[in-house]
């Protein structure tokens, strides 16, 4: 989502599946949201420096260049272009964050 890539633990992976898993042969969306998600996915391994293999289609669908940034999210990291991470965090508006943040509240108070 948002033209970026998200890495996660195999652990996390597994439980992400089940979330974003179709519940029915017959649940469109579902089975949209798996084939996005699972069917695009790649087990990257690192190598003895540490880094990693972003597969081409990968990264035309992020726009990854030279310069990148990675963030972490808590129960993943992100891969970004900078300049789609700048262009992300300048949208960011004091007043987009205080509505952000308020229909967070909301959600959580409904769930």
């Amino acid at each position: 989502m948002h033209n970026c890539l998200w890495i996660f633990s195999d652990d996390q992976w597994r439980e992400f599946q089940k979330t974003v898993a179709a519940r029915s042969f017959l649940d469109s969306t579902g089975l949209k949201l798996e084939r996005f998600f699972v069917g695009s996915a790649v087990e990257c391994t690192p190598d003895t420096q540490g880094r990693i293999f972003i597969p081409q289609n990968l990264r035309d669908y992020a726009e990854l260049d030279t310069d990148i940034c990675v963030v972490g999210l808590g129960d993943k990291l992100e891969i970004w272009s900078n300049r789609r991470w700048d262009d992300f965090n300048n949208s960011l508006t004091d007043e987009v964050i205080e509505r952000l943040g308020a229909e967070r509240q909301q959600q959580a108070t409904q769930e």
